[in-house]
């Protein structure tokens, strides 16, 4: 699993090193395909302004979740367009690297500094200065102690 954040650099293609501990789970279980595309989770009434840098093998099975959703669900309908319509396949180069899309880097303001950071089976990508702001979730997780308990956590 992906864990942890780290702050890199887009180099002058658009290109980012993935960090040495991505690397190695992404070798460990995937390929080198990923495929890249906007966030779609929203906290406090807005859709987080990242992108999630999938392995192949992850995305495959968003598509799979997608397939066999009732096709004419309006929410269904909309996570197609939004998601899906913006998925960029990308492959991992020998020096760790991706190239994140301009169109992509443009949708979510990546300029040069960015946060990577582990979410489980997939990576988010922020501008650093998104994810200082997104790090503003004290007064959420302490008004949700009861909801996060019910979960088990």
């Amino acid at each position: 699993m992906f864990l942890g954040h780290s702050q890199h650099s887009l180099d002058v293609k658009g290109r980012i090193i993935l960090p040495a501990r991505f690397r190695e789970t992404l070798a460990k279980r995937y390929d080198d395909r990923m495929v890249i595309t906007l966030s779609h989770r929203g906290l406090n009434g807005a859709v987080e302004r990242c992108l999630y840098l999938y392995p192949w093998l992850e995305f495959e099975r968003v598509l799979e979740r997608l397939n066999a959703a009732p096709p004419s669900d309006p929410a269904i309908v909309a996570f197609k367009r939004y998601v899906v319509g913006h998925a960029e396949e990308c492959q991992i180069d020998k020096q760790g690297r991706v190239l994140i899309p301009p169109l992509l880097r443009e949708r979510v303001a990546l300029e040069k500094d960015v946060a990577l950071v582990g979410d489980n089976n997939l990576i988010q990508a922020w501008s650093v200065e998104e994810w200082n702001r997104a790090q503003n979730v004290e007064s959420l997780l302490l008004d949700n102690l009861d909801r996060l308990a019910g979960y088990g956590l």
